[in-house]
């Protein structure tokens, strides 16, 4: 794997990690999140166990529906990328 591969995995678990913690912070289930954004509830399990990239307009949805802020959500996603780093 390539370090272009590496990172993409490493952002693409921080996004998940992330938007799971958001989701249960507001009591969501799975099913009534992927309905929100107008996706399969296995393409949002994707999403959260970052085996899959989020497209821009899903995650804009999300974080709309979520009442988190673009900025905020990238810098969750900044640390928890962080500390997944640090701890492999």
């Amino acid at each position: 794997m390539d370090r272009m591969d590496t990172s993409e995995d490493a952002l693409n678990q921080a996004v998940g990690a992330e938007l799971r913690a958001e989701r249960a912070r507001i009591g969501w289930s799975r099913d009534e999140t992927a309905e929100r954004a107008g996706v399969p509830v296995r393409t949002l399990q994707r999403y959260e166990d970052g085996s899959r990239a989020i497209p821009v307009p899903v995650l804009w949805r999300l974080l709309t529906a979520f009442a988190v802020d673009f900025a905020e959500f990238e810098r969750a996603v900044t640390r928890t990328r962080d500390q997944q780093q640090a701890t492999d």
